[in-house]
Order: structure tokens, then sequence, then C-alpha cells
């Protein structure tokens, strides 16, 4: 974010709304015009996960520090604030066809939609391959923050790059296939990574390929 200010002159949601939202006609906004809220689908959560699966077996400060601060989603996403407010880290509001349409133009396009494509293959090296604490399983990091071989649940690609979000979503791109996939849900999964509806969805997808 910082970097985006210093050189931009501004804030993350304002470059993300004027290089995507308005050139690109794309819904995707680091902080939602209040005129798009009645797009933004209300949060809802499992039975069995109200509270976002904290209550496993396993709880600690890890834990705590990734996910009481809020306190609860579920208390929060809804919220007209929540909504409005620019926190890149965590409340990017966007739909899966246009999050597999950003993802797409750095498999299938010469040029990206706001990086150089050359830049952007030598950020997706792996810089940081080890346990994450808070997910509780080993994770690729590039250094611009993406996932690096998700596994399942980024298709059998080894080089295949994305993120995960709340709720269970999943937005990626295979560079083998050429092929950018997402799965958004309004309804927070009992899996904080892996959740089962995206990984079947991912496997069928496959299977056609």
């Amino acid at each position: 974010g910082e970097i985006i200010r210093r050189i931009t002159k501004k804030s993350v949601g304002k470059f993300i709304s004027d290089e995507l939202s308005n050139k690109k006609d794309l819904y995707c906004y680091i902080g939602v015009p209040c005129e798009f809220h009645s797009r933004i689908s209300e949060v809802i959560s499992m039975k069995e996960n109200s509270k976002l699966n904290l209550n496993r077996k396993i709880s600690d400060k890890y834990s705590n520090y990734g996910f009481n601060n809020p306190p609860s989603l579920k208390n929060s996403d809804n919220l007209k604030e929540w909504r409005t407010a620019e926190i890149p880290s965590l409340n990017c509001h966007a739909n899966a066809s246009t999050l597999a349409r950003i993802y797409d133009q750095f498999v299938n396009d010469d040029k990206s939609l706001i990086i150089d494509k050359k830049i952007f293959n030598k950020a997706l090296s792996v810089e940081s391959n080890r346990m994450d604490y808070v997910m509780r399983v080993p994770i690729k990091w590039s250094p611009i923050g993406l996932i690096i071989d998700g596994g399942k649940l980024f298709g059998d690609s080894k080089r295949a790059f994305g993120h995960t979000g709340s709720g269970g979503s999943i937005a990626f791109a295979d560079p083998e296939k050429k092929l950018s996939i997402s799965y958004t849900s309004n309804t927070l999964s009992k899996s904080l990574i892996g959740d089962k509806r995206a990984i079947k969805l991912v496997s069928k997808f496959y299977e056609l390929f």
C-alpha cells in the first residue's frame, strides 16, 4: 500500500478503482462506493461455524492474532462502515467473474492490467516456504503475497498462483494450461483453507482439461 501511495499519490482503494473498476469495467473495490452496496451479498455463517472455526481443538496466540482482530467477521462484514473502509489486506470486494478476468490477464494476454508481465513473472518466485501457524499448513509465498503451488485447491500445476479469501473463496491462474479460475461464496466455510466446495469444483473443472 505504501509503495502505491508513494508512486501514484493515491490510496490503494483509489488506485484499484481507477485502474480496474473504471478503466476495465471490473467489479473490484477496496472501499466500495455506497451506490454499489446493494450488489453485495450478505455474509452468512454455517451453523456449525458461527465462530469461524475458532472452536477447533487447537487454539493459540496465532489464531487469536489472526481472527480476533476484528473479533468476528460475521459481525462486521455486512456493515456499511466495513464495506466503505479501505483495508487492502482484508476487505477487497469482487465477484468471481472479475477475479477470473484479472488472473486471466497474466496467463493469456501479452500485457497485464496494471503491471508488466515480465516484472510480474519475476515476482512469482518462492520467497517463503514454511509452516503457516495460523492456517496450520505449509505455504509457499511469492514476494508479492501470492500463494504458489496451492495443491489440489489450485488444480494440478506446481506453477499455479493465487490466493484464498473469506468464506472459502479462491482465485488462481494456471500458467501451464492458461486457465484462470475463481470461486466466491457468501457463506463462511468451516475450513480456513482448502474449502471442500471449492476443491470439488476445481477438481471437476480440471477433468475437462
